[in-house]
């Protein structure tokens, strides 16, 4: 088995242990990375074996085909290095329990970061996975922009929205 297979092996087991709690958007991007790093480590392998091959072709040392070598290898490792710590990444996410107060503490955080809802005053509350919205906001879109916010956010299986705009 290479390195670059090597690569590959830890790379789908991370993603496979991530995947079960991950959305679909956070593990095609995972794979997207993981293949890409991957690429450029095949990249890099070959451009150092071609290397090595055209100063063996030219006369070139040993040693210096073992310096090209040793470069390749290094490369390689570096690509697998970064696989393993995204797979790792990965896991820890799929490790992270999704619970009432997380949720709470995700939308809280949403709420804050988001500029449509400035001016808010937004009372988060979960019980059971349901989410209840309650307080002011200041129009009707910001009233539908933290409904969808707390719609998307994992582990939200239902919203009860009783904003009131103000």
């Amino acid at each position: 088995m290479t390195s670059a297979h090597i690569v590959v092996v830890v790379t789908l087991c991370g993603l496979a242990a991530a995947s079960a709690a991950c959305t679909r958007d956070e593990v095609d991007q995972a794979v997207d990375q993981a293949v890409e790093k991957t690429r450029e480590g095949a990249i890099a392998v070959e451009q150092g074996a071609k290397a090595a091959g055209e100063k063996v072709a030219s006369g070139a040392t040993v040693d210096t085909t073992k310096e090209v070598a040793g470069k390749v290898a290094d490369k390689t490792v570096e690509v697998a290095a970064v696989a393993a710590e995204k797979a790792r990444e990965l896991a820890e996410t799929a490790a992270e329990v999704i619970s009432d107060a997380w949720i709470t503490a995700k939308l809280k955080a949403k709420f804050a970061d988001d500029v449509s809802l400035d001016g808010a005053a937004i009372n988060v509350d979960t019980k059971d996975f349901v989410v209840t919205l309650k307080g002011t906001v200041p129009s009707a879109a910001a009233k539908a922009k933290a409904q969808t916010i707390a719609t998307d956010t994992r582990g939200v299986k239902t919203v009860v929205n009783q904003l009131v705009v103000k």
